[in-house]
């Protein structure tokens, strides 16, 4: 038996560590592009926000063959709908334009096979919003580019979206490290004129050639930039096996300069276990304290965790069914394993940990296995109590689906409760492998009870959300005070009171209007005698 097994049971612990909340997941209607056979639409997807990005890395356009095409959508009172389609005319056939892509920020990354340099002339384009339409800024390439190094293979944007500087981590799995082809990790960043320079180029210390160093990245959560790590997957490195996989992990220093603080991996793995082949890590939850309301550098994470797919891992009671193991991240950058977590109702080649999704604020994992059922796919979600998981009967209900669909290939999340689940190789029509995606919403559902005596301080999260533009913000007091809910941006600045006045012993509601605030993330802050509290909340026009 591996070391770190933590094998999923029903159980009645849910019942008593569950919050006092009610979710609902909901199906969320969204617009479709035309079917294309073999555009692979899905294949890669990413969220922030209200705004979707969704590519279709193989399809033609016009007589380029597999050029590649990138959808951006934008949600709406109505659902998800395509808003533009993008590919650069420049680009030659087989350019795969939309292999990997992230969005964040109001910045968009895209990842291809070819720029107008050529075929393999691996690049990544910038996009940037402007209120409007999205348009190419900057075609980003390596200061030492050659043609097969897979630059672009993985794309990500630092997890600290409202930082003054922007960066963005470039996989690039068979560039020349320590050894050629054993790969690397290329840092950009952008100057305060909005230019992407490149400042870094990390690599394994002990990298071999066909490592695969870099196919997936990760920025770990933090407080400050200078507090930045990153998580770098290499799922045919050399870990307790040959060819097991691992984990790297890099540290920004105060000088600036990315160190390797540790490289993990299952100590008990086998080749061909694929043990960093997905990545996902928490993000940082920024809170407005009572000391220091102006400030939004006191941080408070909900979990230090991050998890890592090892899809071909094998089990005594599942076979080669896959796993994905969940660690913590120290201070000083290094990285420790704590559990691997097995479904019982997964089974042999599912490649369950194929694909990982996390959203903090509900506590909630998705793990896709997307050769589940005769390559149907399946998406497994579960709630998250520390290093305990249990089964959820929250996540996304599966759609009809057919053998070769390959759901839960690629999974997207937001902080909101958004979840996109893509199959890319779904047969739409008789276009096969054409694709399809789809997208859920998580709500809170308010309790319909309220206690006659509250015995506690409390502030609820604000229903619905994301809203537009009015929502309901709940909340008890204990003892007699002067009460003060307000609204603060994203940079701690108090943009609205609505509630300052004595209250006593009660549950208290305020309808809250946002029509004079513009779309984003807010923060609002319940404060009566001793108790503070902070959550966070998103409108959307």
């Amino acid at each position: 038996m591996k070391a770190y097994k933590h094998i999923i049971a029903l159980s009645v612990l849910a019942s008593t560590l569950l919050p006092v909340l009610a979710f609902s997941q909901d199906f969320v209607e969204s617009e479709a592009p035309t079917a294309v056979e073999h555009q692979l639409f899905g294949r890669s997807a990413a969220l922030s926000g209200n705004f979707a990005l969704i590519g279709a890395p193989q399809k033609d356009v016009d007589d380029r063959q597999s050029v590649g095409s990138v959808f951006f959508y934008r949600q709406t009172e109505d659902g998800w709908v395509i808003s533009e389609e993008v590919s650069p005319e420049t680009l030659p056939p087989l350019s795969n334009f939309g292999m990997s892509l992230d969005i964040q920020n109001y910045h968009a990354a895209i990842g291809s096979m070819g720029s107008e340099s050529g075929l393999f002339s691996e690049a990544v384009y910038i996009y940037e919003y402007n209120d409007t339409t999205w348009s190419q800024k900057q075609v980003l390439r390596p200061s030492d580019a050659k043609p097969g190094s897979r630059f672009g293979t993985e794309v990500k944007f630092d997890s600290y979206p409202w930082a003054d500087q922007n960066i963005l981590a470039v996989g690039a799995y068979q560039a020349d490290g320590k050894e050629p082809k054993s790969g690397a990790v290329y840092i950009f960043e952008s100057t305060v004129e909005g230019e992407w320079i490149q400042t870094a180029k990390l690599i394994a210390d002990d990298g071999k050639s066909h490592d695969y160093f870099g196919y997936t990245v990760e920025f770990k959560n933090h407080y400050a930039p200078e507090e930045q790590v990153i998580m770098v997957g290499a799922y045919n490195a050399d870990g307790a096996a040959e060819r097991s996989g691992a984990v790297y992990f890099f540290k920004r220093d105060e000088q600036g300069e990315w160190q390797q603080t540790d490289k993990i991996f299952d100590p008990n793995g086998s080749s061909s276990d694929l043990f960093g082949y997905s990545l996902k890590a928490s993000e940082p939850l920024y809170i407005v304290t009572k000391e220091n309301p102006q400030a939004n550098t006191n941080s408070c994470y909900i979990e230090d965790q991050f998890f890592i797919g090892s899809p071909g891992s094998n089990s005594e009671e599942n076979g080669q069914s896959g796993s994905v193991y969940t660690g913590c991240l120290e201070t000083d950058g290094t990285a420790t394993l704590v559990n691997e977590l097995i479904d019982p109702a997964s089974s042999t080649n599912e490649h369950f940990g194929i694909s990982l999704g996390f959203n903090q604020y509900w506590g909630l994992l998705y793990v896709g296995a997307n050769r589940s059922a005769g390559s149907n796919g399946h998406l497994y979600t579960y709630e998250t109590y520390g290093d305990v998981f249990e089964e959820s009967t929250y996540g996304p209900g599966l759609p009809d689906l057919a053998k070769g669909d390959h759901y839960g290939t690629v999974i997207a999340t937001s902080e909101f409760g958004n979840v996109l689940v893509a199959s890319p190789y779904k047969t739409v029509g008789n276009l096969e492998n054409s694709g399809a995606v789809y997208f859920y919403q998580y709500q809170i559902v308010p309790k319909e009870e309220e206690p006659d005596i509250i015995d506690d301080y409390k502030l609820d999260q604000n229903y619905p959300n994301p809203f537009n533009p009015t929502t309901t913000i709940k909340y008890q007091v204990k003892e007699a005070g002067n009460v003060k809910l307000s609204v603060f941006n994203l940079l701690g600045q108090e943009v609205q009171v609505l509630v300052n006045e004595q209250q006593g012993n009660g549950a208290y509601s305020f309808d809250f209007d946002a029509s004079s605030l513009s779309s984003g993330f807010y923060f609002y802050r319940l404060e009566v005698n001793d108790f503070v509290e902070v959550k966070k909340m998103m409108l959307i026009k």
